[in-house]
């Protein structure tokens, strides 16, 4: 019996996961878009210069540079939700909360631009570690941002700011 709520636990933070994904959808690819459309365009770039006949080899060294930290940007982009669709049971290692919330913020960041939000992270130096489980963590920070960003949506005002801070309590983080 317990191994069966267990699996319908997991099972539910996975449908979770999917429906928070589902609904970033749109957002995300216009997240990815814009790193591929700009190594499109160095690409082009290069290409274009390659076919001159004069062209320095060296003259294209910057712009592939561009070209890799973009592709790279979309690669983080990709492995991060892939770790976050990756089912899992709980667990727990010591976590950099500071590290998890920025990436989470990071994750939505763009969803507030298109909202006249901006995410402010408020976060104290030196935090200690917090005994959690990196993915849940990840999911309740971004639930929350999600549903802060559409209650001020709802509000209708423009210009809202959403700041996230991160304090220590003794031995603890709130």
């Amino acid at each position: 019996w317990l191994e069966q709520q267990r699996e319908s636990a997991v099972r539910l933070e996975q449908s979770a996961r999917l429906i928070t994904v589902g609904e970033m959808a749109s957002s995300l690819a216009h997240e990815l878009n814009q790193p591929l459309a700009t190594i499109t365009n160095y690409c082009r770039g290069c290409m274009a210069l390659l076919e001159q006949p004069d062209t320095d080899p060296s003259m294209l060294r910057e712009p592939m540079r561009k070209a890799t930290e973009q592709a790279l940007l979309a690669s983080t982009i990709v492995g991060r939700i892939r770790i976050y669709l990756r089912p899992s049971a709980p667990a727990l290692d010591d976590a950099d909360i500071a590290a998890i919330v920025r990436e989470t913020a990071e994750l939505v960041e763009f969803d507030g631009d298109r909202r006249d939000l901006d995410i402010r992270l408020e976060i104290e130096a030196e935090l200690p570690p917090v005994r959690a489980d990196r993915v849940m963590i990840q999911q309740v920070v971004l639930n929350l941002l999600r549903n802060a960003t559409a209650s001020m949506q709802a509000a209708g005002a423009r210009g809202r700011e959403l700041r996230v801070r991160l304090l220590r309590q003794g031995d603890m983080v709130e």
